[in-house]
């Protein structure tokens, strides 16, 4: 009886809603126009569009970004330190260099050649001369002079390679053991595994020493001619005999946001002209910069958008077309999706016009929501049109139905409403409270605007319907259903079929908990950009050095005590024992320095330290003796894919540090706010689907009151969530990562209208569903056959394919068997407690539609016929 009062006041709930929207419909739509247009032309005059890139992503409270400012605090600005001493990834000219092979000898590869070098010299003074104009105060600027204004905060890693002694050692260039080079006299410096890649070979060399005596240096100090030789003995030493490949790195540690601009400015300059102009009959290049592949991918993604909007468009084309052949020319409706077209472009410009009257710029994936919401609206307009199809079915005679034929809309309207707006309701809560919730707890701005601009756009997209006091009427046809199977053969296939779907969701959750995150896959750029993918799979190939890892001790601490020198080695042993990290590259500090002399020497920081330390000691001298206040040291990933291995490694640092009895020691490196992001992604994809799916189960509950309904749709949206996710990881080997991350975080919605509605009307015809996924499908289909490149359009449309299939199944099958087998326990049940006579002829038969659904669909009969 509860449930009957509870159901009795929602039905007069809607009733009055439908005599308001008559009352006032002129009133409504006039207002709407007013404030959706007027918002809309505040979009237009007030837009700020930005681009987008994975900095969006940072967590900006994160264990990365805390520990920045405090190596910065400690160590002060990181702008005149080198690469491995930094904590952001600087504008910077990344060239790798590889030696043109000659067709006649073909395994000439080797880089150790005077000529080789020498073009290599020239390319560095033609990076050095490109310009750019600054239109601030119309100066030119290239490399040399912007590291002038900016304090010559600049580094070339690698120009050991440009040095006079390399040039002169080269062919007999000696293997040193620490595997950092330097030239004394310019300072010039380079780092093996960094300048050579990790395939040079070493050889044993017979090395020629000229060993002078004493009376050999007096006679020649007398002029006397020499008549013994010079060369006493020799002796056998490695050396570097190959070298596949160079590799040199021109960075800028810019100091403001315009000095920013003028470096990204000149990284895209200079990266235009390597590319496009660069010639040379030696060396192949490959250069990237730290914006190369932001760049690459931004603009292919623009070219291609108008691609997207003829998808849509062609979406639109046939759901108006599958809307407007239901009935004949005189109770066709079709123009309703001309209707949700329109309310679709003004709640998307009273959405987005109302964050620009806040000044909230607006980031291009945010389009992204406007083709989520597209779908919605479209399924919504179908079901309408199809309840509306449904009424006019049951309660007007098919030869009543002529040119005449007249419908008071007055009338029908609260029937209409009963069968469509509580779901659109539900689902509309759903969603602004999933979304409001991961926008609370998210702590990526991205991620955090595009939950609270879904909100208000599917809130405005609810309120903005457009509203006609009449429809025209139609008749439904309704789709073969299982009814005339037979009962035995029925029971059969859909316990079957229940049974193949508990199975499916199970493995699509274990699949799903299998994806692994991705910092970068050659799959991201287009084939035009064969220079950059060059760069990539050279710098995956020839290298196994990545991101260097720094430890920081922000504490002044007894450095002589042995206790503490052996947990420092340790913890540097922990880090080279990962898989994820380089174990060849360490660089600590206690193994370089003469700790004593740096304690005790009254001499500048610069002459006690060597240049392996260099800004790697913060020292406070006292009277006596020196008080090293901080320090750090290193190790170094093996590289930067960013997958679960290296994120692992990075908790694993932190557990080590937090496990060492050092003092407040922490480590950090860059790419640490990169994992983070990455880390987060993956998380907030599996929260969403929990959130969402949860959130389902409890607003239909509350708004139904039936659990079993509610359960239903529980089960069924995971299925879709899970299985799409399941199918992209299992036949495209889909990674979490930057460039696919805002559309995960959107597509879950698409047909969550599709599974409430369906779920509370399974007995009803499923065409209202199956035309809209038919015209996606289709739309699909076209949009596969244009060559397109852009990596988010691959996973959009493969998503979307996968989604509408498991939602067409899902309606049509499994909800069905659900239904059916729901139907035959609750009837044994009742036939237990309340025996049927025997003279009863239909106790066989499968029961159509129980009580429940039948008060909660709110299908017309008995009094909708007094209304009508």
């Amino acid at each position: 009886m509860g449930i009957i009062s509870v159901q009795e006041k929602t039905n007069k709930f809607w009733d009055n809603y439908s005599k308001f929207l008559i009352r006032f419909s002129w009133i409504i739509l006039i207002l709407s126009l007013i404030i959706t247009v007027g918002l809309t032309i505040c979009l237009l005059c007030l837009i700020q569009i930005r681009q987008f890139d994975q900095t969006d992503f940072i967590v900006r409270n994160g264990r990365a970004s805390k520990n920045a400012q405090l190596i910065n605090k400690i160590f002060g600005s990181d702008k005149d330190v080198r690469t491995h001493q930094q904590m952001d990834l600087y504008p910077a000219l990344d060239v790798i260099i590889k030696r043109k092979i000659n067709h006649e000898n073909i395994n000439e590869t080797n880089m150790l050649n005077n000529q080789i070098i020498e073009e290599i010299r020239s390319l560095d003074k033609l990076i050095h001369s490109i310009q750019i104009n600054d239109v601030n105060n119309s100066k030119q600027y290239n490399y040399t002079s912007l590291c002038a204004i900016i304090n010559r905060a600049c580094m070339v890693d690698g120009n050991y390679l440009l040095s006079d002694k390399f040039h002169k050692d080269a062919l007999n260039l000696r293997y040193v053991e620490s595997g950092i080079y330097f030239d004394s006299l310019t300072g010039a410096n380079g780092l093996a595994s960094f300048i050579f890649g990790k395939d040079y070979k070493i050889i044993n060399a017979t090395v020629p020493e000229v060993d002078y005596d004493e009376e050999e240096d007096e006679e020649e100090e007398k002029g006397e001619p020499e008549d013994l030789p010079v060369v006493k003995h020799t002796s056998s030493e490695k050396t570097i005999s190959y070298v596949p490949i160079f590799r040199i790195r021109y960075s800028l540690n810019i100091s403001n946001d315009h000095m920013r601009h003028l470096s990204t400015q000149w990284e895209r300059e200079v990266l235009y002209y390597l590319n496009e102009k660069y010639q040379s009959k030696l060396i192949e290049i490959s250069p990237s910069t730290s914006t190369a592949i932001t760049d690459t991918v931004g603009k292919q993604a623009r070219d291609e958008g108008p691609f997207m909007a003829i998808m849509l468009l062609i979406f639109f084309i046939f759901v108006g077309f599958f809307i407007s052949i239901q009935g004949n020319f005189h109770t066709s409706v079709g123009y309703l999706s001309i209707c949700g077209v329109l309310n679709l472009a003004l709640a998307t410009g009273a959405t987005f016009g109302l964050l620009s009257v806040f000044k909230i710029q607006i980031i291009e994936p945010m389009a992204l929501i406007i083709f989520v919401v597209a779908i919605i609206e479209s399924m919504r307009i179908s079901i309408v049109c199809g309840e509306y199809h449904q009424i006019i079915k049951e309660y007007l005679p098919v030869s009543s139905i002529n040119a005449s034929t007249k419908i008071d809309i007055e009338k029908i309207l609260p029937s209409i409403i009963k069968s469509t707006r509580p779901y659109f309701l539900s689902s509309t809560l759903i969603i602004m409270i999933t979304y409001a919730i991961m926008s609370i707890i998210s702590p990526m701005s991205c991620t955090r605007y595009l939950g609270l601009t879904i909100v208000l756009y599917i809130f405005i997209e609810y309120i903005t319907h457009y509203r006609r006091k009449s429809l025209s009427k139609t008749l439904n046809k309704q789709v073969t259903t299982l009814t005339n199977v037979d009962p035995i053969f029925k029971k059969l296939l859909t316990g079957f079929l229940c049974l193949l779907s508990v199975i499916f969701i199970i493995c699509s959750i274990w699949l799903i908990s299998s994806i692994d995150t991705r910092l970068y896959e050659d799959k991201f750029l287009p084939k035009n950009a064969s220079s950059l993918k060059s760069y990539m799979r050279a710098h995956f190939e020839n290298y196994d050095i990545g991101p260097v890892i720094m430890f920081v001790i922000p504490k002044p601490m007894n450095y002589e005590n042995k206790k503490n020198q052996l947990l420092i080695h340790n913890l540097v042993a922990q880090c080279l024992n990962e898989t994820a990290m380089n174990n060849k590259f360490k660089l600590v500090w206690l193994e370089q320095e003469d700790l004593h002399d740096v304690l005790t020497s009254r001499n500048p920081l610069s002459v006690r330290l060597t240049p392996y330390s260099q800004n790697d000691l913060v020292i406070s001298d006292k009277k006596n003796r020196s008080v090293i206040k901080a320090s750090r040291f290193f190790c170094q990933y093996r590289s930067t894919k960013g997958d679960r291995n290296d994120l692992q490694a990075m908790y694993n640092m932190y557990t080590y540090a937090e496990q060492s009895s050092l003092p407040s020691i922490f480590p950090y490196s860059f790419i640490f706010l990169h994992y983070e992001s990455l880390a987060q992604i993956r998380r907030e994809v599996y929260l969403l689907t929990i959130f969402t799916v949860t959130t389902t189960f409890l607003i239909t509950f509350v708004i139904f009151l039936s659990f079993g309904k509610a359960l239903l749709i529980f089960t069924n949206l995971l299925a879709l969530l899970t299985g799409s996710l399941a199918c992209l990881y299992l036949f495209h080997n889909l990674t979490f990562n930057f460039a696919n991350s805002l559309w995960l975080f959107v597509i879950p919605v698409i047909f969550l209208d599709t599974l409430i509605h369906a779920s509370f009307n399974i007995t009803k015809s499923k065409w209202k569903y199956n035309r809209v996924i038919l015209s996606l499908l289709i739309s699909l289909c076209i949009f596969s056959l244009f060559s397109i490149e852009t990596y988010i359009y691959h996973v959009i449309r493969q998503s979307l394919i996968y989604q509408s299939i498991i939602c067409f199944i899902l309606i049509n099958f499994i909800l069905p068997s659900w239904y059916y087998i729901i139907e035959t326990v609750l009837k044994k049940n009742k036939n237990d407690r309340q025996p049927i006579p025997t003279e009863n002829p239909d106790v066989s038969q499968p029961v159509v539609a129980s009580t429940e659904i039948q008060n909660l669909v709110y299908e017309p009969n008995g009094n909708m016929n007094n209304s009508i």
